[in-house]
């Protein structure tokens, strides 16, 4: 119960949130049922496309690694978000209300579907699994990812059961437009990112566990500067990369003059470090 007390809960309800958001945002759909929709709409050769699709996966995903650092979590998933819903209300819009014969439509739903595939892919896709792992704290981290990810399994496996019932005949009947169910969900997530999500990049997780236990909101978490042991680490993790490394010994919370070596600040002389 210790990762509902306290300052843990908003961790693990950020956790919680990710993982749950994520697959309602039409990755459960689309990644499941992407042969039926191309059906739905009369795209030729899905096999094919779905091939393409996958394609464009992949590279998405390569180009995350390197996105998710240099830009933030926050404004990345909140902007994905926002460009998601936008893909999957064409897709509605355009398979609901105009002729899905017509080659221009079904040209415009699949390319709709293409750029959902890549935002989702760098943007949420990647995100939610860095976010789950620096949101809760050291000591709860695994109780705290078991919770989140059981949770966002169980939503995954939700939508995956009642999304034949809302697309075919006989039900619902949506068909095509079921984009606005899953877009409608891309908004609330781009919602939640803006008043729920923190910037946790470029932070270690003693200044995280600063920062959460100080109860920093989401708008002055970014710029917020800690003053603990976790300011120190972060400094040596950015300046050690090629400056404190040396020969396998770690200087810690001491100005570096040479290696292995620190000032004396009584005797005003230099004297090695041991550790």
């Amino acid at each position: 119960m210790d990762c509902f007390r306290g300052p843990n809960l908003r961790r693990t309800l950020i956790a919680l949130g990710v993982q749950c958001l994520q697959p309602a945002q039409g990755n459960s759909y689309m990644t499941t049922y992407s042969i039926v929709l191309f059906q739905a709409i009369g795209i030729a050769d899905e096999y094919k496309m779905l091939i393409y699709l996958y394609f464009v996966n992949m590279m998405a995903d390569a180009c995350a690694f390197i996105i998710a650092d240099k830009v933030g979590r926050r404004p990345l998933m909140f902007v994905s978000s926002i460009l998601v819903a936008a893909s999957l209300f064409t897709v509605g819009g355009l398979t609901g209300y105009a002729d899905s014969d017509d080659p221009i439509v079904q040209r415009g739903t699949l390319a709709a579907i293409f750029v959902w595939f890549f935002i989702d892919s760098i943007g949420w896709a990647g995100c939610v699994w860095i976010t789950c792992a620096e949101a809760p704290t050291t000591a709860l981290r695994e109780r705290t990812m078991t919770i989140a990810t059981f949770c966002g399994f169980v939503v995954n496996l939700m939508i995956q059961y009642i999304s034949p019932y809302l697309q075919n005949e006989g039900y619902a009947n949506l068909q095509g437009k079921i984009g606005f169910v899953w877009g409608s969900f891309a908004v609330a997530a781009a919602v939640w990112v803006a008043v729920f999500l923190p910037e946790m990049s470029g932070r270690s997780l003693e200044e995280l566990d600063e920062l959460f236990e100080k109860r920093v909101s989401v708008w002055r978490f970014r710029g917020f500067r800690t003053e603990g042991i976790g300011a120190e680490v972060t400094a040596l993790e950015v300046a050690g990369k090629d400056a404190v490394a040396v020969e396998g010994k770690v200087l810690v919370g001491v100005e570096v003059q040479a290696a292995g070596e620190e000032i004396d600040e009584e005797d005003g002389g230099r004297k090695k470090v041991d550790v």
